[in-house]
């Protein structure tokens, strides 16, 4: 193979690429910090908000740590809204004739139908809200029932962010950046 480049081009080449691999590294390891920074706080907001148990799955192992904390039982309800390949872990962590309600697909990908399922007589069952709104009774019972927990006190909403309509794509860029504690207002 022949080159019109010199030695002293191609070594220019060379570091240039290595100095752009290099940024690559550091700018994945600083999302990695920001991520895990952002675990950090959220578990501390949980246990702070009277959660009894956070499994950060960056960090732990969600299988051991389900079976850890139900004394080798398992988790009886599983509510998933990332569904897609990880339905096979969360049927590992889940116990005997245990429900796992998948209601989202952030994931994007194809939700397998764990082999676990069958052998651990677990259930996997889809839910969307439009199964409460559209239905007359069992919507006014929701409501009902928030109603009385917001009257109440015993629900506390727990709001991270408002945005004034006009800052929409702020919003939308604070709602990506996964640092929320709670819900993202946009008044109007």
């Amino acid at each position: 193979l022949w080159s019109s480049k010199t030695p002293a081009e191609k070594a220019k080449e060379r570091a240039a690429k290595e100095k752009a691999k290099a940024e690559k590294l550091a700018a994945k390891a600083k999302a990695r910090a920001a991520r895990d920074a952002a675990a950090a706080a959220k578990k501390a907001a949980l246990l702070e908000a009277g959660a009894a148990h956070v499994v950060v799955t960056q960090e732990q192992d969600l299988v051991a740590e389900v079976k850890r904390i139900t004394g080798g039982c398992g988790a009886r309800i599983v509510f998933d809204p990332v569904a897609g390949p990880g339905v096979e872990t969360l049927a590992q962590a889940m116990s005997s004739g245990g429900t796992l309600f998948v209601y989202g697909n952030l994931s994007g990908q194809p939700t397998p139908f764990p082999r676990l399922m069958l052998k651990n007589g677990l259930n996997m069952r889809g839910y969307l809200l439009f199964e409460l709104t559209q239905d007359t009774q069992r919507l006014e019972r929701a409501l009902d029932f928030i109603t009385r927990g917001l009257a109440s006190g015993e629900f506390k909403p727990v709001i991270a962010k408002t945005f004034a309509f006009d800052r929409i794509a702020d919003a939308h860029r604070y709602l990506e950046s996964n640092a929320q504690f709670g819900k993202i207002v946009v008044t109007v």
